[in-house]
């Protein structure tokens, strides 16, 4: 393959012939690893063998490298693993800031109650496949999907298809709806769920809620649904693990020891202290929902950030609903960041003991190395680690308001956001190339995204006013 000079030339590089088959170097950035084992580098090239992370080096100025390598020139940009949102509901992206500003009570009676029972399978395909287009353009490489929206199982196979469409690394965690009519095909339909979508790239999870307040005992973290998981070969992922209700519930099976490191506890709002001794205690996996706690007022609106840490719990972080909320992940970390330093220094005015004030790069291993290990690929992905699978964001630093770099993970926490994304690959694929989605017609996306939204607006009757 004869080098490649111009941005074009590296990306028909890139996109041409077998993945498999393809090597390329992307040089001369900073890398940050998250692997305390492989060194960060000031000035590294990263080396990629088809879909693994081949070797991490300093870089070389004019080193020789073979014809067929595609080199990637990366001098003044920052190399970091990819980020892993925790918690998605994908299906309602072409929602996306419809309804902002609302409380719990109000989001549930507008999505639910009213759009959600309107959803056709191609609602379902469309907001799925733009919910990973648009991750994958803010550097997310893997997400946990919690799809509770499957009203038939082609509605979950509409999920797992745009996935597999988007590029994205992903985990789908099917749940059943929550409001309206469905056929009840779950959780029976989840053993062929866990035979039929298990890839390298997109897997499957057991989807419940963490209180059976939301539609009864059928559908809740239960004895029988953990068993049912458990036998299936299923992580259990949770969603509305928040209040007195939910601490009960987990309270009730740690004392039967059926908690585990397989279950993850989505947003763990307003727990009773005797539930976090469970938690802490079983290995149970924690998904902090920042702005959504924070902004939809759950509960007491206070994310347990401190509670997390304090415990040596290592959470990831998670978007939740582009209906209400933003879906950069940026904006999930720099939350996170403040509000627990927030806390820190609030307890430190008390003589309070507790967790330290976070620093910009723990911030970092919650969005990457944390998360992949709650979405349970840490062996594939979350760190630039030899063998484990190529998915990398390079960061650009050379924009108005980044430059100049003077410390790289200040500014990929508190300096950047999804405008600052140049290139990402999922899986040793170039999903993101300077600045621009790969493959991607942006024109006929849109408009199946504005015929969706307009339909469902017509069919449930809710008129949102697009300037209050």
């Amino acid at each position: 393959m004869p080098k490649q000079d111009g941005a074009s030339d590296i990306l028909a590089a890139l996109t041409s012939g077998d993945d498999d088959g393809r090597r390329v170097v992307i040089q001369g950035a900073t890398v940050i690893t998250m692997d305390a084992a492989v060194d960060d580098q000031l000035a590294g090239d990263v080396f990629i063998n088809g879909r693994l992370i081949e070797r991490v080096e300093p870089h070389v100025p004019g080193r020789e490298l073979p014809d067929d390598v595609v080199v990637v020139p990366a001098h003044g940009c920052i190399v970091i693993p990819g980020f892993h949102d925790t918690h998605r509901h994908c299906w309602q992206t072409q929602l996306r800031r419809m309804f902002a500003a609302v409380d719990l009570e109000q989001y549930v009676d507008v999505a639910h109650a009213r759009l959600a029972p309107e959803y056709r399978v191609e609602d379902i395909y469309v907001a799925t496949l733009l919910a990973g287009l648009g991750a994958i353009e803010g550097g997310v490489t893997s997400l946990l999907d919690f799809a509770h929206n499957t009203r038939t199982p082609e509605y979950s196979d509409a999920a797992f298809r745009a996935h597999e469409d988007s590029g994205i690394r992903a985990v789908v965690a099917v749940a059943p709806p929550l409001s309206g009519e469905w056929n009840h095909h779950w959780p029976a339909d989840m053993s062929r769920v866990a035979e039929s979508s298990r890839t390298s790239r997109v897997s499957s999870a057991y989807g419940v809620f963490g209180t059976s307040d939301l539609g009864g005992d059928g559908i809740a973290l239960t004895p029988e649904n953990v068993a049912h998981a458990r036998d299936l070969g299923l992580p259990i992922v949770t969603d509305a693990t928040f209040g007195p209700s939910a601490s009960a519930n987990i309270e009730r099976l740690g004392e039967r020891g059926l908690l585990g490191p397989d279950i993850t506890l989505i947003h763990c709002t307003a727990l009773s202290s005797a539930a976090w001794d469970y938690i802490e205690n079983y290995g149970v996996q924690v998904a902090l929902t920042t702005t959504s706690d924070a902004e939809i007022g759950i509960f007491d609106a206070n994310p347990p950030i401190t509670e997390s840490l304090r415990r040596g719990i290592r959470p990831g972080l998670s978007v939740d609903v582009e209906c209400s909320l933003s879906g950069d992940m940026f904006a999930q970390i720099r939350a996170t960041y403040t509000i627990q330093r927030m806390q820190a220094f609030a307890r430190g005015q008390l003589a309070e003991a507790g967790p330290e004030p976070m620093s910009p790069r723990r911030a970092l291993e919650m969005a990457t190395i944390d998360g992949a290990a709650v979405n349970r690929v840490a062996h594939l992905s979350g760190s630039i680690t030899p063998g484990k699978r190529a998915d990398l964001v390079v960061v650009s630093t050379d924009g108005a308001s980044t430059m100049p770099m003077n410390n790289a993970i200040s500014s990929v926490t508190l300096g950047s956001d999804s405008a600052s994304v140049r290139d990402v690959f999922v899986d040793g694929t170039i999903r993101k190339w300077g600045g621009e989605l790969v493959g991607v017609d942006l024109a006929h996306l849109r408009k199946r995204v504005v015929e969706s939204r307009d339909y469902l607006l017509e069919a449930s009757g809710y008129s949102p006013n697009p300037l209050r």
